[in-house]
């Protein structure tokens, strides 16, 4: 059986990692150590991606009465929580459905 790694060895890996573009980022959850490989160039090019996604963008700006233009400065907030809780998608509907429901909890604590 593998020991769980301590504390100080992930933050070393982390540490090491922090200057790649794909980093390799360990995270432990229910007592598993799950190896995420975070890749900082799919969620950009997933946000351009959003860009395109009208009908999405207008029901978002409806729904939490955004103000003109602010879905990119949230988007931004994504990326760093991405950054600090690593979370694999499939394709960019589970990024998207992701990003929709990360706004709706973060405009119940109000951003």
């Amino acid at each position: 059986m593998l020991e769980k790694p301590s504390i100080s060895s992930i933050l070393a890996i982390m540490d090491q990692n922090m200057d790649k573009s794909n980093e390799q980022v360990i995270v432990i959850e229910k007592e598993k150590v799950i190896e995420v490989l975070l890749s900082i160039e799919q969620i950009d090019n997933y946000i351009l991606e959003l860009k395109s996604q009208h009908q999405f963008l207008d029901a978002l700006y409806m729904t939490y009465k955004f103000k003109p233009k602010t879905i990119g400065k949230i988007a931004n907030l994504f990326k760093e929580h991405l950054k600090m809780f690593p979370s694999e998608h499939k394709d960019f509907i589970s990024f998207r459905n992701h990003f929709a429901s990360w706004i709706k909890y973060k405009v119940g604590k109000r951003f």
